[in-house]
């Protein structure tokens, strides 16, 4: 029960931190609606035969639906009884027993340099941010799968991981094996990424909006962080596409973390004494958690090049990379807990096993066929569809008393806001074209 004496914005901020996690074993399980779903569109689907407004409603309820049912109250019984469900009918047309997909028209063609599986991953995470990020305001997201506020397991904490590691797997050493020199252009692109994220905190303080002070920082946000993944890999010479650098870089971290940092992100206060302090320091202080969890964001990317580089543009199975980082997050979890917060190195190792394997889940199970419209568009303006998702995320908050909403009807809420979210990437895509921007960004 909410404090009466405390205003909507403290009651709102009050309701999404404090929380300690989940399990990561529950944590990969809301995640597999994504891969499950995406088979078993694939394998009832006859694409080429329907409308598209035909197309496009088969897609809500198969791909999006199970995705929002599965991040609220409902996971157990009805998500895990439709994941069942899904997974049985693809055993069963897999297996031969009822006719599978028509084989005319949909396959991609056997030159192309596209990975289906891989477009299928990236959206996946968009999708499941997307989700997340309204479904947290309302009753029916359990609290366990909120932001952690210290340490432990939160479907939320692997949001922003994910994409680091995702960027990474594209970038141009991934892709190319070696990196152009800083020029002027990717300076420019990293100040959209800057500008929204100034924007953001101005909307926040003047629409007097919920903010999470432990996630980022007082004036840190992901737009931020995505700038400095932007800005500084091409900064370092050495390492690139290796294991090396990410192992180097993580291990000094953590060694920093255990000798002292840690304790400075959990527990120092917000503000200096303005004579004994400059204001830079004042501004580390009050984003500790985005400038230094930025080292951590740093790595993931790098391990992201070093499986994209290794396995995944070579064509190599990621099912061993996917183990070796399994062993090593249980290993390191034997000795430190994970933490979110500071992007500690059980924590890196957590999120990097956690998206191989779904990585690996689609290489494994996909067909070599056209994706979804849904996915194939929202691959393809990423960035454009996280800003219209935060855009209508706070307008749904704005206008909606989401803490006193029944769960029945927050459901459908958020799964006519995902509806939404998906029609604005068709109606982008069609406004600028996949020629324009279909390409994955290279760094």
């Amino acid at each position: 029960m909410a404090d009466p004496m405390m205003s909507l914005k403290e009651q709102k901020e009050a309701f999404v931190t404090g929380h300690e996690g989940t399990t990561p074993e529950e944590v990969l399980l809301v995640c597999l609606a994504a891969p499950i779903g995406i088979v078993y569109y694939q394998h009832l689907l006859l694409t080429d035969r329907h409308s598209l407004p035909t197309k496009l409603a088969v897609e809500a309820f198969m791909l999006w639906f199970p995705m929002v049912l599965c991040q609220t109250k409902y996971l157990y019984p009805w998500g895990i009884a439709l994941l069942v469900l899904q997974c049985s009918v693809v055993a069963i047309v897999r297996f031969g027993m009822l006719s599978g997909p028509d084989q005319t028209g949909t396959a991609i063609p056997p030159n192309s340099k596209k990975l289906g599986f891989l477009t299928a991953y990236r959206s996946s995470i968009l999708y499941l941010t997307f989700i997340a990020i309204l479904a947290v305001d309302f009753n029916v997201f359990p609290r366990r799968y909120a932001k952690t506020e210290v340490q432990g397991y939160g479907l939320m904490d692997v949001g922003a991981a994910s994409f680091c590691i995702s960027a990474g797997l594209v970038s141009r050493v991934a892709k190319k094996g070696y990196q152009a020199a800083i020029n002027r252009k990717q300076i420019l692109h990293t100040l959209p990424l800057i500008v929204i994220g100034l924007i953001r905190i101005w909307t926040n303080k003047e629409l007097e909006y919920q903010e999470h002070v432990t996630e980022y920082g007082v004036h840190w946000n992901f737009f931020f962080t995505m700038g400095v993944l932007a800005i500084v890999p091409p900064l370092i010479p050495i390492g690139r596409g290796t294991w090396i650098l990410p192992v180097v870089m993580l291990s000094l971290y953590q060694i920093g973390l255990t000798q002292g940092l840690q304790e400075y992100i959990e527990t120092a206060p917000r503000t200096c004494n303005p004579s004994e302090s400059s204001w830079c320091v004042e501004f580390v202080a009050a984003n500790r958690e985005g400038i230094l969890g930025g080292i951590g964001y740093l790595s993931l990317y790098f391990i992201g090049e070093y499986v994209g580089r290794c396995f995944l543009w070579k064509g190599r199975s990621l099912w061993t990379v996917a183990a070796g980082l399994g062993v090593a997050f249980v290993g390191s979890a034997q000795f430190l807990p994970v933490s979110r917060r500071s992007t500690n190195a059980p924590f890196c190792l957590w999120v990097s096993a956690h998206n191989v394997f779904l990585l690996s889940m689609f290489q494994l199970f996909l067909l070599d066929r056209k994706l979804p419209i849904v996915f194939e568009t929202v691959n393809r303006h990423g960035m454009p569809m996280f800003l219209i998702a935060n855009l209508l995320t706070g307008l749904v908050n704005l206008t909606i008393p989401t803490l006193e909403i029944s769960d029945e009807v927050a459901l459908w809420i958020v799964f006519d806001y995902i509806c939404l979210v998906g029609a604005a990437a068709i109606l982008l895509d069609l406004v600028i074209g996949p020629k324009k921007s279909g390409k994955e960004k290279e760094t």
